[in-house]
């Protein structure tokens, strides 16, 4: 994997790890020798991003500011 990866070893041995220095693009070649890189497309894709449109509903939403009641005079 590490020659068609292009990269050494022990990259490939961190990645394997889930070691958090690995970078992006040592992951993605990975997947990509895997075959498995068409899978890694829909991590993007907003409309399956659940918690983001959940997150963006809740920023439209308009806000709401507290105000005392006046006191009255006696």
């Amino acid at each position: 994997m590490a020659d068609r990866l292009g990269d050494s070893r022990f990259t490939v041995a961190d990645l394997e790890r889930g070691r958090p220095g690995s970078s992006a693009a040592a992951y993605l070649g990975a997947l990509w020798v895997l075959g498995l890189l068409g899978d890694a497309r829909r991590l993007g894709d907003p409309d399956r991003d659940e918690e983001g449109k959940a997150l963006e509903w809740i920023a439209s939403m308009p806000v709401r500011t507290w105000r005392p009641m006046p006191k009255t005079i006696v």
